[in-house]
C-alpha cells in the first residue's frame, strides 16, 4: 500500500506538470536491475488502474509480458514518458 500511495503521487505530479489525466501504464521489466514475481506485478498494476480511477484519472494498461515489441505512435508532451522503480 506505501508503495502504491507513492506511485500515485508521482503520477499526479508528472500529470499536473503536462496537464493531462491519462495514463498508460507499461511494465517495463528490462529495465530493472532486479526482478519480483510477476504474478505479484500483475497484481499491482491492476490495482494501480483501478486506484487511479477511482481518483479521476482515464488509466489503461498495456499487455504483461510482451517482449520489447509493440507499436505506439502519439502526438504528446516532451515529459510525458517517465520511468519510475521502487
Amino acid at each position: 500500500e506505501e508503495i502504491m500511495n507513492l506511485y500515485i503521487e508521482n503520477i499526479k505530479t508528472d500529470t499536473g506538470r503536462i496537464g493531462t489525466t491519462r495514463v498508460l501504464i507499461h511494465p517495463y521489466a528490462h529495465l530493472s536491475k532486479q526482478l519480483g514475481s510477476p504474478r505479484l506485478a500483475k497484481e499491482f498494476l491492476k490495482k494501480l488502474q483501478e486506484e487511479l480511477m477511482t481518483k479521476g484519472f482515464e488509466a489503461h494498461r498495456s499487455p504483461f509480458g510482451w517482449y520489447k515489441s509493440f507499436t505506439l505512435t502519439n502526438i504528446g508532451h516532451p515529459l510525458a514518458e517517465s520511468y519510475r522503480e521502487y
